[in-house]
């Protein structure tokens, strides 16, 4: 996850078959998201929607890296 995308933690997905979803926008606070999934619920009466708070680590993020880091650090 970019930092800018960790800013906003609340996503609209849609739901698609076979456990499948799509993102359709991010915000930073639950009530953005609230109203704006009111809207887009009038405009695709048969979609599915979902919010959820997403906390996908970092891409660039490998505990492995992070455990062989603390396994050569002198411990003061």
């Amino acid at each position: 996850m970019s930092y800018q995308n960790s800013l906003k933690p609340w996503v609209i997905y849609r739901r698609l078959p076979d456990f499948q979803r799509q993102l359709i926008e991010r915000f930073r606070r639950r009530p953005h998201a609230e109203e704006y999934l009111k809207v887009i619920q009038r405009l695709d009466l048969d979609g599915e929607f979902e919010i959820v708070y997403d906390i996908t680590p970092a891409e660039d993020h490998d505990p492995a890296s992070v455990l062989n880091y603390l396994a050569r650090s002198p411990i003061s």
